[in-house]
């Protein structure tokens, strides 16, 4: 005796039926800031308002990101090299090398097993 289907094509997939129209919109969301005040949430979406997002750069953090680009052109001299040693993009070697951006934790691991020498003498400080 052969089954003609199985159990799983016979049941049949039921989406629930769409809204369309003006009241389309689901309900209020707290973080959203929409059904508190109407203006405010249009002003959010797409875009950062300066009074919402501020980030302040802390001294060390600084320091590490001008000891990272001196210890960058010591050891690797090129753009191209740190791409190549640290597999990143061109635009964050650049970032790197010009001082604008600090690297993550496995970079700086990576770097210390490259370069175990510079990088304790120029990152760390020793």
């Amino acid at each position: 005796m052969s089954r003609t289907s199985s159990p799983r094509l016979a049941v049949v997939n039921h989406s629930p039926m769409r809204r369309t129209g003006p009241d389309q919109m689901s309900p209020a969301n707290a973080f959203e800031g929409r059904g508190r005040r109407p203006g405010l949430a249009r002003a959010r979406i797409g875009r950062l308002t300066p009074r919402t997002v501020t980030f302040a750069s802390t001294p060390a953090r600084d320091d590490f990101m001008e000891a990272w680009a001196k210890f960058l052109k010591l050891t690797s001299k090129t753009r191209t090299n740190v791409v190549r040693q640290y597999d990143v993009t061109f635009q964050t070697a650049c970032n790197w090398f010009n001082g604008e951006r600090v690297p993550t934790g496995d970079k700086v691991g990576h770097a210390f097993t490259l370069f175990k020498a510079e990088a304790e003498q120029l990152l760390t400080g020793v």
